[in-house]
């Protein structure tokens, strides 16, 4: 059971699709709805990725700090196969089904959302958990493979508190209409294989914790 399904890069209705909602039209740019303080701001973080604002200049908030993010992980040396596409691959390979909780288009559709009406208070947000990325992203990947919950709750979800709103629309919300995916998984097997983004997984309101309230028994492993 992963999150969605991974788009084809191949199929090219699709990623017009996409940029088609991902995008602002009209020509209408991100730097429209941000101050001149953020969008200056926003101009220096850009830079020093080795890109020019102008790349971008018509991506929506979402989509935007997406790609940017993407950067990140390029310039840190840490891009390559994810484990989505590692254990859909392995899937296929051992001949299991593969199940999903979202639509590739509730997936765009919450994207295209991102930071929509507040989006100087989203970029500016974003643009500051991005600092020290790579010391960041790194100490995440050791927390996530050591199993500290402290860790990554302080590092994946204490810094998106800072907005309530996209917090509940990507982890929260999510988070509930997961547990109910998962209670009808026990009526019809004992084992199912689960992976979820690591912030799913840690915090208050984390689908394990929302899993215990519920009288679920969790144990590491």
């Amino acid at each position: 059971m992963l999150e969605a399904k991974l788009p084809d890069a191949s199929d090219m209705d699709f990623q017009m699709k996409m940029m088609q909602q991902l995008t602002y039209g009209s020509g209408k740019k991100v730097g429209d709805f941000l101050s001149k303080r953020t969008h200056k701001n926003l101009q220096e973080y850009v830079s020093t990725l080795g890109a020019d604002l102008a790349m971008f200049q018509h991506f929506k908030p979402g989509f935007l700090m997406t790609m940017l993010a993407l950067l990140e992980v390029k310039k840190a040396g840490l891009s390559g196969e994810g484990v989505d596409v590692f254990y859909s691959k392995k899937a296929i390979k051992d001949n299991k089904k593969i199940a999903y909780f979202e639509s590739v288009q509730f997936q765009m559709d919450m994207i295209a959302n991102m930071g929509k009406g507040d989006e100087d208070k989203f970029v500016q947000s974003n643009i500051e958990q991005m600092k020290n990325f790579k010391s960041m992203f790194t100490n995440l990947l050791v927390a996530w493979r050591s199993g500290n919950e402290s860790v990554m709750n302080t590092l994946a979800i204490e810094p998106m508190k800072a907005d309530p709103k996209t917090l509940k629309a990507v982890l929260t919300d999510r988070n509930k209409d997961w547990v109910k995916d998962i209670h009808t998984m026990f009526t019809d097997n004992d084992k199912e294989f689960v992976l979820v983004g690591v912030a799913h997984l840690v915090g208050g309101n984390s689908v394990l914790a929302l899993l215990k309230a519920e009288g679920y028994q969790i144990k590491q492993i």
